[in-house]
């Protein structure tokens, strides 16, 4: 618009420049939304290597997550479902679990990672979690015991960020909210 502002109303030259750079916007669109909007199919790029280069990369296998916590969770004792809730340890597991779980019974999922802390009910006194994605260093922190249940995997078998992590049974050390702050709510990327 600054260029056509530029050139003298109705003339052939104002038309051609707009209209040239409608174009290259055009190219660089098509170039470029590959990388950043779901244009492809999973399969497709995961055939083409593309996946390593897109913002979704860590997408991948969200279905696949959501399927094995589902599992998990339902394999746990009724005890430990009735007083427990899902922990994921980053923002990418908790939205997987969050868009794709409820149809596989996934229940209640919290993350204290980025702004997913503020998400979280007011009350947090359960004294169990199904844990995804914390390494054993971590859940020595805060659980008196944990036994793994499963590895996180995808299809494709890529190594995203989730992939070879695991889904583990958690009995807390304290109640969810008195760890919360000290343990699991962070802001470090």
């Amino acid at each position: 618009m600054a260029l056509g502002g530029w050139l003298p109303a109705g003339s052939r030259a104002r038309y051609g420049a707009v209209g040239a750079l409608a174009a290259l916007q055009l190219a660089v669109l098509a170039l470029a939304a590959p990388l950043v909007l779901p244009v492809r199919s999973t399969a497709s790029m995961v055939r083409a290597g593309t996946w390593k280069d897109t913002f979704y990369k860590d997408e991948l296998g969200w279905p696949e997550l959501a399927d094995q916590t589902g599992r998990a969770w339902r394999g746990l004792p009724a005890a430990d479902r009735s007083d427990g809730v899902v922990l994921a340890a980053n923002y990418g597991e908790a939205s997987a679990l969050e868009r794709y779980g409820p149809a596989r019974g996934v229940p209640l999922v919290v993350s204290g990672h980025l702004s997913w802390q503020y998400w979280r009910p007011k009350r947090l006194d359960q004294r169990f979690a199904l844990v995804v994605g914390y390494d054993s260093g971590f859940l020595g922190e805060i659980c008196r015991s944990w036994r793994p249940l499963a590895h996180i995997d995808n299809r494709w078998h890529i190594a995203n960020e989730e992939q070879g992590r695991t889904i583990e049974a958690c009995r807390l050390k304290r109640p969810l909210g008195e760890l919360w702050r000290p343990y699991i709510a962070r802001d470090v990327l």
